[in-house]
C-alpha cells in the first residue's frame, strides 16, 4: 500500500508511465469527494450537459468508457487502481 508521494511516484515509474508533478494547494481531497462507484461515467456525463449539479466525484468505469468520456469533452482524471487515500495525491 501506497503512502507517500515518493511511493506513488515510484509505483507509476514501474508500470512504465512518465510522470511530472507541481506543487499547489489542493483543489479538494478524497474525503470531500463522492464515491459513485460504477455510476461514475453517468454522473460525470450528467454534471458535464448540466442535468445535476457539479460537485467532486469518484468512482469505477471501464478503461473505453473513461476514453469516451474524455472525447466527449467530459474533465476526467484516469487513474491506476489505488488505495483509498483521505488525504491529497500531491
Amino acid at each position: 500500500m501506497m503512502a507517500t508521494r515518493s511511493e506513488l511516484l515510484a509505483f507509476l515509474d514501474d508500470l512504465g508511465l512518465e510522470t511530472s508533478t507541481t506543487d499547489h494547494r489542493p483543489v479538494f481531497t478524497v474525503a470531500e469527494s463522492e464515491d459513485v462507484g460504477e455510476r461514475f461515467a453517468d454522473q460525470a456525463r450528467a454534471m458535464h450537459h448540466g442535468e445535476v449539479e457539479r460537485r467532486n466525484i469518484r468512482g469505477r468505469t471501464t478503461p473505453g468508457e473513461a476514453l469516451e468520456l474524455l472525447e466527449e469533452g467530459v474533465d476526467v482524471l484516469p487513474l491506476p487502481p489505488l488505495p483509498v487515500l483521505k488525504e491529497t495525491l500531491q
